[in-house]
Formats: structure tokens, sequence, C-alpha cells
């Protein structure tokens, strides 16, 4: 069996009769095996594009997220106040005599420490008040230490403080998490001083955002006469404070 389709809708073999018509014709006469090998003699010799049969699944590879790695940030931003909520400056604060009289000196010594440290959140500083009384004391002169210092030391006679601050905006201050010396305040105990208890005030004030403070305790040193001048605390009070 062969057949050729033309160009007018005739086929060769049979002139006359449209190649619908006869299609149908010989489809239902001619045998099956017969078709079969028709089709299989026109078709492509040629090999078939071979057919992939194993199909690349969709990349598994982990993708990486974006780092959760705390960013160093100087911390005078609020962007790190939620990360370091219990990172603690700490000022403390001693003298160097428990007790003192007319004509002699009192060093007070202020200090600095970072508690529950992040390394990744670093202070930038911090200032400082100190309130001294000038009912037994007079102020001389005062050191700084760590680099930073906004400023020199400011005495102002009239409300008998002392102020110095520090600030660095690369935040790496104080370069020392530890107990890091601040200041050191000298201090000379009045002539007509009478006996009674000299009490220095340190508050601390701009402390890093994000960072609690902890201010220190009063210091108290004892001023002795030695001479029998005496006047008892309670009424050193009734008549004011030099604070």
């Amino acid at each position: 069996m062969r057949v050729v389709a033309t160009g007018t809708g005739n086929y060769e073999g049979t002139p006359g009769n449209t190649l619908t018509n006869d299609l149908t014709r010989v489809l239902t006469t001619t045998p099956a095996n017969e078709i079969v090998a028709y089709i299989e003699s026109v078709l492509p010799t040629s090999a078939a594009p071979a057919v992939a049969t194993s199909i690349v699944p969709h990349s598994t590879t982990a993708v990486v997220p974006f780092s959760t790695s705390a960013v160093s940030l100087s911390t005078n931003t609020p962007y790190a106040l939620a990360a370091i909520d219990t990172t603690t400056q700490q000022l403390t604060s001693s003298t160097d005599v428990a007790s003192a009289k007319p004509g002699e000196s009192i060093t007070l010594n202020v200090f600095h420490e970072i508690l529950n440290r992040n390394p990744d959140y670093l202070a930038t500083g911090v200032g400082l008040t100190v309130y001294y009384d000038s009912d037994f004391v007079e102020y001389q002169s005062g050191t700084y230490f760590p680099s930073g210092a906004v400023g020199t030391i400011s005495h102002n006679a009239e409300t008998h403080t002392v102020v110095i601050g520090w600030n660095d905006m690369n935040a790496n201050w104080p370069g020392n998490a530890g107990l890091v010396e601040l200041l050191s305040l000298s201090f000379i105990v009045k002539a007509d001083a009478s006996e009674g208890e000299a009490i220095f005030r340190v508050e601390g004030n701009n402390a890093t955002p994000g960072f609690d403070l902890i201010n220190p305790d009063e210091m108290i040193v004892a001023i002795e006469r030695g001479d029998g001048q005496d006047i008892s605390v309670v009424e050193r009070n009734a008549n004011g404070s030099g604070l």
C-alpha cells in the first residue's frame, strides 16, 4: 500500500476522489498490519532524541539567612537599647582618711566599672558632679584620668560642686571595662571647722544611652579638732548643712 498526498487534495492511485473520502475507505478496508507497515516505512529512520529520564530537583542548598550576629554600634544611638538593658555603669568612691583635723587634707577618689558588659556595646562616657561639705572643707585641686574628657574640671565655689564629663563618640570609653579611676580631688579641712562629719556626694549623669547607672554611697569623713571645741551633729544639722 502506498498513499501519497498531492497539492490538490488527491492521492496517487485513486484520481478524482477527495483525500478525506479515500482515506476513510483505505483505513476501513486495509488490514491493520499493512497500515502499521506503511506508517513505519514513512517514519524517519534516524534515532529520536533521547529523553531525559531523570529530573534535576530544585536546589536544596541552604539559603544563608540575614546575619543575626550582633552589630557593633556606637551606643549613643537608640538601636542598641533593647540589647543592653542589663549593662550598668557603676560609680564608686573612697577617701584616703576616715578622719581629719583643721589644716589636714582629704583626697576623694571616684572609680568607674562596667557590669554585665556586652562586648558589642561599649560605653561612650559619663558625667560627674561632686558635692562637698563647705562647712568643713575647701576644694584645692583635682586630676582626671581617662581620655575623652569634655573640657577640664570645673569648680563652682558658690554651689560647692566639682563637675567633669567624658564623651567618646568611638564608643571605646574608658578603654577598660574593669575598675578604672576617673577622678581624684583634694580638699583641706577649714581652720575654723567644728567637729562633725564632712559629707562628700558623687552623682553621675549622662550615662551611655541604654546603660543603667549606679551612684556611690555618700562618703563621710569625721572632722576632729583636738582642742576641746565641739559642735554636735544635731546642732550642725539645725544650722544647715554645707552641701
